[in-house]
């Protein structure tokens, strides 16, 4: 009897952790921000709708951040900079806290008890290498979807109900004037984008899937023009330096350096999904073993 209840007490601690795991962001610390830039950001107007971080410098005018945050009352830092903030106009931080490494040349304006002070609450080094290694394990993941390219379209298929994984041939994403992607509602699909130097604009639509479960990986991108372009899902560019110009990015987004213009806005639609297939066979080991648990008790 004991020892069953001993087997039965660490099959629910190992599920407990597995369950943790899965609900818990892939991005690590990044993705807790709706916008995590590991280097500079440069904007002239646009916004950040969620929690943002800058590794380095961060100048912006015209903005805001965390409008579409709840208030966190001060319990939360909802702008982080590693070095120096300029909030040129001295625009809002909407419901959390502003913290720099540096110095504030011009500082945002919060509303009470959200305060601004001067600190290094990230590991900016450590996120880094966490997220360039996500990348590059992203990036090996076998391909189980599908993509062509006809007449001005590229059209991104995969029928998983779980995972799906395409692999896109870069002029096409380029191409395009219109991308059209398909996959199960609740299904995960990493879209790899392999090349060094990318553009995007025009038209994107989702099918089934939503965007909070869509992640575009650009693993080993250095540069990515995007105009006037509503990028449904994540990006991770851990590398790039990402030119934002009009449009949004509707979900996490990490990237080296990153520049806003013409309202350019990253949008706060965090990313859900699970890209690991092993995490969903550990819970449906750990629910058979609770039932032989109750059965045997």
């Amino acid at each position: 009897m004991k020892r069953h209840f001993l087997l039965c007490a660490a099959i629910g601690a190992v599920c407990l952790f597995a369950s943790a795991w899965a609900h818990a962001t892939i991005f690590g610390v990044a993705g807790e921000y709706n916008a995590f830039i590991l280097n500079d950001l440069d904007a002239i107007g646009g916004d950040t709708e969620g929690r943002l971080a800058a590794g380095r410098n961060a100048t912006m005018q015209w903005y805001s951040v965390g409008s579409r945050s709840p208030d966190s009352h001060g319990t939360l830092n909802h702008l982080v900079v590693g070095n120096d903030l300029n909030a040129i106009g001295k625009w809002q931080v909407y419901g959390g806290n502003t913290v720099y490494g540096g110095q504030v040349i011009n500082a945002p304006s919060t509303l009470p008890p959200n305060t601004i002070s001067q600190g290094n609450p990230i590991d900016f080094a450590a996120a880094a290498a966490h997220v360039r290694d996500l990348a590059a394990e992203l990036a090996s993941l076998p391909a189980n979807g599908s993509s062509w390219y006809q007449w001005s379209t590229l059209n991104i298929v995969a029928d998983d109900p779980v995972l799906n994984v395409v692999t896109i041939d870069p002029a096409h994403w380029a191409a395009a004037s219109d991308r059209q992607i398909t996959a199960p509602a609740g299904s995960t699909l990493i879209i790899n984008i392999p090349g060094s130097s990318h553009s995007m604009q025009g038209g994107l639509s989702l099918h089934g899937v939503d965007q909070a479960h869509v992640l575009y990986n650009f693993f080993e991108s250095t540069s990515i023009d995007a105009k006037h372009i509503a990028v449904l899902g994540s990006v991770l560019a851990p590398y790039a330096t990402v030119s934002l110009s009009g449009g949004s990015f509707d979900g996490n987004t990490i990237a080296f350096n990153a520049i806003q213009q013409n309202g350019g806005e990253f949008h706060n639609h965090p990313f859900v999904g699970i890209p690991e297939p092993a995490t969903g066979a550990l819970l449906l080991c750990c629910s058979a073993a609770f039932l032989l648990c109750r059965r045997r008790g």
